[in-house]
């Protein structure tokens, strides 16, 4: 299911990428676009569902009632997914009826050299803990195969729930692990292109609403975390785009994040250390703040 706003230019590969891994069919929601989304997704086969601009989780939420296949990916429209990690995915939810979702391993597409390199998964796994104490999904939703029936509950729960605007993905998973175990997988489900996405261009609102989502569900299940102040998320999109730089700009950019926020950068090489020792000792449990 591929929610799609003015994405004229990328939908058809995602589409055809949906195709060609196996899916029954692709539920395309066009969420308001001025541009020929619609035509496009028409024209590369998908099923396609129009509404007025309401956002990416009620684009999927409306999208849901259209699938009546076991599994589902949420697909971003300028994604693409890979045939063998999926039919891996869907082998395991197969084999084990208490997975609600499998998160797969992807490639980060910059349009630079790093798109050839896959991200790595977590040590500790996918757990409601690990997530509300990083602040931030594992992995964009489409490296994540969902067992449909429980994507569906993650959506109708009566549970509290924030919906922004942003951090959509993250609170998506959030829930499901609320609900259901989700495992991991180490082979690539996904091409996920980081250019002119939200989290891209809004990168501080993104960390907001991932900052509400944190401390609603670590309130809500008892978790304690160490809460963010506006500084650390100033200082954590300083510090992401230097981890996107090289050389001198990327020296220039951590300087600003630590300067930003001391305290923040503290958190972050202790846990560094913490991980490097849990490695040594044969124990990968570290958990980056």
């Amino acid at each position: 299911m591929i929610p799609a706003f003015n994405a004229e230019a990328t939908l058809a590969g995602a589409i055809q990428s949906g195709l060609l891994a196996g899916a029954s069919k692709v539920v395309v929601v066009d969420d308001g676009s001025v541009d020929g989304t619609a035509q496009v997704a028409w024209s590369a086969g998908a099923d396609v569902l129009t509404q007025q601009n309401a956002g990416a989780t009620a684009a999927r939420r409306r999208g849901l009632r259209s699938v009546d296949s076991e599994y589902v990916v949420l697909l971003d429209a300028d994604d693409r997914l890979v045939r063998e990690g999926a039919e891996i995915a869907c082998g395991l939810l197969a084999s084990d009826e208490t997975l609600g979702a499998v998160v797969g391993q992807y490639v980060r597409n910059t349009g630079g050299v790093s798109a050839t390199q896959d991200v790595p998964l977590w040590p500790e796994g996918v757990t409601l803990r690990a997530l509300v104490r990083r602040g931030h999904a594992p992995a964009p939703p489409g490296a994540v195969i969902w067992r449909t029936a429980v994507l569906r509950e993650v959506f109708a729960n009566p549970m509290p729930a924030l919906e922004p605007r942003w951090a959509e993905d993250f609170e998506t998973l959030v829930r499901g692990t609320m609900l259901s175990r989700i495992a991991t997988l180490e082979s690539r489900v996904c091409v996920y292109s980081t250019v002119g996405g939200k989290s891209d261009q809004y990168p501080l609102r993104s960390l907001e609403a991932a900052e509400l989502i944190r401390r609603h569900y670590a309130e809500l299940a008892g978790i304690d975390i160490a809460e963010r102040t506006p500084a650390d998320l100033r200082a954590l999109v300083k510090f992401r785009r230097a981890m996107g730089t090289k050389g001198v700009a990327r020296v220039w950019l951590g300087a600003q994040s630590i300067a930003t926020s001391p305290r923040l950068y503290l958190q972050l090489a202790r846990a560094r250390l913490r991980r490097v020792a849990n490695l040594r000792r044969g124990h990968a449990h570290g958990i980056e703040p």
